[in-house]
């Protein structure tokens, strides 16, 4: 297909697609090979994040500012396109970005803006900018440094408590420094302010005194319409001086479910029991968030209504017992199978819906024991423990439950099944040809994703994902060659690689070129995420980059810099705190203290850095204790508060 006819094909796409699949739009740009132009990437459209960063690298930045209207509307720019296309532009000189219209015009592609370019633009000039809700939604897309900085210069310009509150928008309230949350007034404006913003639980803490009073919750019409984002902040020093009956209403008020469930921790649920105690009648139970009941002195509740007390229990939070307070878990176990009348480890369906999320501590017979109705409930769990992994498998493999017999499974069971094969391993996946599990695969690693599930859980499922894939597979090729095919950028944008056509670790290696990991790092770093194949994506980058690694390769090591050694990280250009940044995002794994030393160290070394009150954020306290006494000497008291 030439390049006249790829455009007709884009042109008809972006009419009447609007989601393509990665690989596809990746496989349509590959088309264009290096012939990508203005008017290639206006027909492109939508389909521009199919471009590698390679291949963004190597346009005419004049061909990106007069297409830049298309590509400022562009959804779904990885951090590293956007940044690869902003830097082109500034680099060249066609762009300056130093006021609110500048931002604006980049729409989408402000996610890749340097945190020292928001720097530099006047607070006022981002407070106008921040009137703009599409500006916003785009921003929020942005590296929590970028969002740090932004709200920081909103700061700027006014540094009252009141005045931070009028003017940083309610999504970026968390971004707000926890001592300037104190000394609010309790007039009506202020209320209706602090109650609409996105707050953190420690956040919240240092003003919920005021929302709690009884004056204040009326102005919001009572207690039921103070946030959850505010409850969160429930504490007894917040409410010493409230009225018990006012504090009672708060806590009913907590009592919420699904994305407006109030996330409560043990010493606030400790601290609501006190409040409540004296309330033990069927009614009550209904009206008091199910994790307060988990605290009651059993004793107390009416045995003819233990039925009521477990059930409107059942949508608690198991996990939140500590340590000292486990055995209370334990406890409501014996409890209930007193007041169920449950003898051995044999579940009802009936006794499953009045358990609820208890059935999430039960251990492995009982389980297996059980109604097969259970899998229902193990799908609210948050996690699953080997044992109750093991025992879920056990029930779906038996065919016995209301999934049927293996043989009737299909892409449709998969999808029935919602979170639990998160938990299986490669004998469960078996059961599925290989193109049901690897279409299922495509759509089910981008939703685990979104849920923010956490690294190790995804890892424990690649590492499935590969034995599956090894066990189809009948042939093998010989070391340092490539049999499967080489990897390419169309091959990497596949939900699934590498672990399903590149399950053998060395096809991997030789069929992985270091020009590939170079132009592709961001997408390769986004996909690849277990250990052994995070050496070579590094190993590879060193081969591309023998003496030093750039700074915009550096940002998008991701999981990738886990797997680093003191060498690797010597090699690393380390100057910008966007880069400093994103190599203490902690959802990519804790950072050896030694080589958390180097990194900052290697920060610091630039004349100009210092451990100022941003990079003191970024870096964390567990890795701000792996520095030396005179660097934590260098400190001021002001970047400290």
């Amino acid at each position: 297909m030439n390049v006249t006819q790829s455009t007709m094909v884009l042109n008809d796409l972006n009419t009447f697609c609007t989601n393509l699949d990665p690989q596809i739009s990746a496989a349509l740009v590959s088309n264009f090979g290096t012939h990508i132009d203005a008017a290639v990437l206006a027909a492109l459209g939508n389909q521009s994040t199919g471009m590698s960063i390679g291949q963004i690298n190597k346009l005419n930045p004049a061909d990106l500012y007069s297409t830049l209207n298309t590509l400022s509307n562009v959804q779904g720019w990885s951090e590293g396109q956007a940044k690869a296309v902003v830097q082109a532009l500034i680099s060249s000189g066609l762009i300056q970005i130093n006021s609110q219209s500048d931002l604006e015009k980049l729409g989408s592609l402000v996610v890749g803006v340097p945190a020292s370019v928001i720097h530099a633009i006047s607070g006022s000039q981002l407070i106008s900018a921040s009137r703009n809700p599409t500006f916003l939604e785009n921003l929020m897309a942005s590296p929590d440094i970028i969002q740090q900085t932004f709200v920081t210069q909103i700061i700027s310009v006014n540094s009252s408590s009141e005045a931070i509150i009028q003017n940083v928008p309610d999504q970026f309230a968390t971004q707000i420094p926890p001592y300037r949350l104190v000394g609010f007034s309790n007039n009506a404006d202020i209320i209706r302010t602090l109650n609409k913003k996105t707050w953190k639980a420690q956040q919240a803490e240092l003003f919920f005194n005021i929302i709690a009073d009884e004056s204040a919750t009326a102005v919001l019409g009572g207690p039921n319409n103070v946030s959850s984002s505010v409850l969160q902040g429930f504490t007894c020093t917040g409410v010493r001086n409230v009225n018990p009956a006012q504090v009672e209403k708060l806590i009913k008020a907590c009592r919420r479910t699904g994305k407006n469930r109030v996330p409560l921790e043990e010493a606030q649920l400790t601290c609501m029991y006190n409040y409540v105690k004296g309330e033990s009648d069927a009614n009550s139970f209904s009206l008091f968030p199910p994790d307060v009941l988990m605290y009651y002195d059993y004793s107390v509740v009416p045995q003819d209504n233990c039925r009521d007390y477990f059930t409107q229990m059942a949508g608690g939070n198991f996990f939140v017992f500590s340590s000292v307070l486990s055995y209370l878990k334990t406890n409501l176990f014996a409890n209930a199978r007193n007041c169920l009348e449950i003898t051995n480890t044999v579940l009802t369906k009936d006794n499953i819906i009045v358990l609820g999320n208890m059935c999430c501590t039960l251990d492995g017979p009982y389980i297996t024991n059980s109604d097969p109705y259970i899998l229902e409930q193990m799908k609210n769990c948050p996690d699953l423990t080997p044992t109750q992994s093991a025992a879920v498998q056990t029930i779906l493999l038996s065919g016995t439950s209301q999934y049927g017999a293996t043989s009737t499974w299909n892409d449709q069971t998969l999808m029935n099944l919602e979170i639990l094969p998160l938990h299986m391993n490669s004998d469960f996946f078996n059961i599925f040809d290989k193109v049901t599990t690897k279409k299922y695969f495509k759509g089910f690693l981008p939703s685990l994703k979104r849920k923010g599930v956490g690294l190790q859980k995804m890892r424990r499922l690649k590492e499935q994902i590969r034995l599956h894939s090894s066990s189809k597979r009948s042939k093998r090729a010989a070391v340092n060659e490539c049999t499967v095919g080489i990897i390419t950028a169309v091959t990497i944008s596949d939900e699934t690689f590498p672990y399903y056509d590149y399950s053998d670790i060395n096809q991997f290696d030789s069929c992985l070129s270091a020009a590939i990991v170079k132009d592709n790092l961001d997408v390769i770093t986004s996909k690849v995420d277990t250990v052994d194949y995070l050496r070579i994506v590094l190993n590879k980058l060193n081969e591309a980059y023998p003496s030093s690694v750039p700074e915009d390769q550096v940002q998008l090591l991701g999981p990738a810099s886990r797997v680093a050694t003191t060498d690797d990280i010597n090699k690393w250009n380390i100057t910008q705190i966007d880069t400093l940044s994103a190599l203490m995002d902690s959802s990519n794994g804790p950072w050896d203290p030694s080589l958390a030393k180097a990194i900052i160290t290697k920060y610091l070394s630039k004349a100009e850095n210092k451990l100022g009150s941003a990079e003191l954020n970024v870096i964390g306290g567990v890795n701000l204790c792996s520095l030396d006494i005179d660097v934590l000497k260098s400190i001021s008291t002001q970047s400290i508060k």
